[in-house]
């Protein structure tokens, strides 16, 4: 068995073992992997199959699929317009990379010592929001500040990403690695953006992202630099 996200798919029989979650939307066979035609389609969240020629970028090659099965009917079963997928992992999503993490930490200032951020809340390291029994009487290295921004990632971020319903390419996990941190667990819970990802609207993402840039009411140039870079990231 192979764990598409969605559902498990057979290699033995060539089908998906669970009906399709999102019914007739993908097509009248519920249980068929790609549409029925694995060399023009791919469908790695078992969802809605992207043409295999739209991930590589050959134009001729769309033409022919589409021509190949049926056109506007082929296009409908892809999600109609609205949605654009982009190449998508197999199975559990990746964990926020080295590069992710460092994105994170050049958006967060570091601070030796514990200081307000910029609605107030003490912060230590980079970006750490100091937690009912921490006491930091001493200043930090760096290296102590990198640990613990690791380990807020952990605490913070994984938990958050978990929440995410479809298939993450690891510069989309990075993106919404940073803007979890961000913005915490709870406000991602509850947005839009997460609602119309796992909806599979990914085209949707990047603006919702750019819709983030207030804190204590005041719109931050360093929030709007922030957002763009993750928007950015997502779309790569």
């Amino acid at each position: 068995m192979v764990y598409y996200r969605a559902r498990y798919y057979d290699p033995e029989t060539g089908r998906f073992t669970q009906r399709d979650p999102i019914g007739l939307s993908g097509g009248t066979n519920l249980y068929a992997y790609a549409l029925g035609s694995p060399t023009n389609y791919t469908d790695p969240m078992g969802t809605r199959p992207p043409q295999v020629a739209r991930i590589l970028g050959s134009a001729n090659v769309a033409n022919q699929s589409y021509t190949s099965q049926g056109g506007a009917d082929v296009q409908n079963q892809l999600g109609g317009t609205g949605y654009s997928q982009y190449p998508a992992a197999i199975g559990p999503n990746p964990a926020p990379s080295r590069a992710g993490i460092k994105q994170i930490s050049q958006f967060e200032r570091f601070e030796s010592r514990v200081s307000p951020d910029p609605v107030g809340i003490p912060t230590i390291g980079f970006g750490h929001k100091v937690r009912a029994g921490e006491s930091f009487q001493e200043p930090i290295t760096r290296q102590q500040g990198v640990d613990l921004l690791h380990s807020d990632v952990k605490r913070v971020v994984t938990p958050g990403l978990r929440k995410v319903g479809v298939a993450l390419t690891q510069n989309q996990v990075d993106a919404l690695g940073s803007f979890i941190f961000n913005v915490g667990p709870a406000a991602f819970n509850d947005s839009t953006l997460l609602r119309k990802l796992n909806a599979g609207n990914f085209g949707a993402v990047p603006d919702e992202l750019r819709r983030f840039v207030y804190a204590g009411g005041r719109k931050l140039p360093g929030l709007i630099r922030r957002r763009e870079a993750e928007a950015q990231l997502f779309q790569k």
